[in-house]
Parts: structure tokens; sequence; C-alpha cells
């Protein structure tokens, strides 16, 4: 009787009946639009997701439980790395994040599974002999590249998307217009990388890394044979990158301008390249003893 009561009340005030959410994959559409316009790295949360659709099949995104996330991560983590896993889930919160906003959902599933622990990678700083190497070792339409990488410190998909029109050789800058952090940034050329810019063969339109006249999609493999001919252990494209803010820290240069010159939001960020050698320790507590050259002035 309650419930005929109910029922005739809704229809008389006209109460709108709630509406029951939708589909995951319609929300992973959603999402989509939605990083489609914010995020530049938009086809991994793509990819991602559309892992998650055929995992989690055809449930309504209320019906997704922390239990089926932990499914999830564990059937991910036979397939890829802890790390990979990691960031699909970090997309996936992102994702239950914005449908909460939406009211959608009323909790995020994902806020209850924890992160793999990943031990930190050791970051490699090349000697100058071993840039050399690398450089002599590396096929010709990858030489100007590597160099560029040293020199500027820019991410690989800045150099790999780096287009002519960015470049003003005039005044030896390079202008990111999308950066990590959503931001304009100004890079100065200093005279290697505009050598090795320079070098590259005419016409300078379009991307300026090129291969048989296609740009650039990829490092790994070139990369990877240049660092084997050239004898170099366990070293990474990206530390090219943390090869170019080492440098600038060990030449004394300030944190705030290294952040600035890497494009980090902070300098917490900018002390994970920043790390001393071990020569440099050494000089660095040789200065607390009296009667060095290297000796600080106590007032």
């Amino acid at each position: 009787m309650r419930i005929r009561k109910a029922e005739i009340a809704q229809d008389r005030f006209k109460i709108p009946k709630k509406r029951r959410p939708p589909k995951f994959e319609a929300v992973c559409y959603r999402y989509m639009e939605h990083a489609k316009k914010s995020k530049r790295s938009w086809k991994r949360d793509e990819e991602t997701l559309k892992l998650a659709k055929t995992f989690f099949k055809r449930k309504r995104i209320d019906e997704i439980s922390s239990w089926d996330v932990e499914r999830f991560k564990a059937s991910r983590v036979k397939r890829v790395s802890k790390s990979t896993v990691n960031r699909e889930l970090a997309i996936l919160k992102r994702l239950f994040n914005l449908a909460i906003d939406w009211n959608l959902v009323a909790k995020n599933p994902v806020k209850k599974v924890a992160m793999y622990r990943i031990e930190e990678k050791v970051m490699r700083v090349l000697s100058q002999e071993e840039e050399q190497r690398l450089i002599y070792a590396a096929a010709p339409h990858f030489k100007p590249l590597i160099i560029v990488a040293i020199n500027t410190g820019m991410r690989r998909g800045e150099l790999l998307d780096l287009q002519w029109e960015q470049l003003d050789l005039q005044s030896s800058t390079i202008t990111i217009k999308q950066s990590k952090n959503g931001k304009v940034r100004h890079i100065p050329i200093n005279k290697k990388a505009q050598e090795a810019l320079e070098s590259i063969p005419e016409p300078h339109e379009g991307h300026v890394f090129l291969y048989r006249g296609l740009p650039t999609k990829a490092v790994k493999t070139a990369f990877a044979g240049a660092v084997r001919r050239a004898g170099i252990q366990c070293c990474r494209f990206h530390d090219l990158r943390h090869t170019f803010a080492t440098r600038l820290v060990l030449a004394g240069v300030d944190l705030a301008t290294v952040m600035q010159l890497m494009g980090h939001a902070s300098i917490s960020t900018t002390m994970k390249y920043a790390h001393p050698s071990p020569p440099h320790k050494r000089e660095a507590v040789e200065r607390l003893v009296p009667g060095t050259k290297i000796a600080l002035q106590i007032l």
C-alpha cells in the first residue's frame, strides 16, 4: 500500500525518477572527450580504457568495486610492468574522480587500491667522453637528435613533435607550445645544438627530426643501437635529459633556472634529476678543511 501511495504521489507531483548510472564504457567515452582537450598524452588514456572496457565488460559505472579494480590490477601485472600498471590505475582513478564531479557515481573504487611499490631507477649521467662515443656511434639521421637532447634537456615527446616553425635560429630559441605542465616554454639554443640543427638537410619545413623523409616516431631502437656500438652500459634516452640537468647543477647554475629550462612545475621535481657525482661530493666535503684553496670563508 505504501509503495502504491508513493507511486501515486510521484506521478501527482511530477517527482523525477532517479536515473540509473551509465555503463562504464559510456563514461569512458565522455572521459576521452575531456582528455583530448586537456592532455597531450591522451592516447595512453585511450589505450588503458580500451583494456578496462574489455575487462569490466558491460558493467555500470556504479557496479565496479574496489575488488574489481584489484582483479584488473592483478591481471595486468601478468602482462606489463608494475610501473605501467600504476599509470593505468592513475588513469582509472582520474576517470572515477571526474565521474564523481559529474554526479554519475558517489565513490571512487580505485582510491582503496594500492599502487605497486617501484624501486627508484638509477639515473645515468654521461661523461663528456661517453657523449662523444655515443654521437660517433649513432646513425647519421640520429646524431642531431642526440646532440639537441643533451644540450636542451627537452623531453623525448617534445623532440619528436618539434616543428621548424618552433625554432628561431636567429635568436637561438626553441618555443615549446604544449609542454607537460601546459605552459609555453622558451628554450635557449647553445652553439652545439644550433650547429646540429643547421646540419639537418633542407627543406626546413614540418617536423625537424626525420627518418627516410618521415617524422621520427620512436627512438628506442636507434638509441639502443648507438649505446651498444659505443660500449656504454645502462643508458636510456631519458638519461640525456638527466645529463643536461645534472651538468647545469654541477656548473653552478641555480636550481630556479634549471627548473625553468627543464619545464618543471616545482624545485622538488628538478632535484630528482640533479644528483652530484662522487667527485663533486668529495670536493664539497673538502671545502670544510681549512687551508685548502676551496675552503669556505666563515664570518
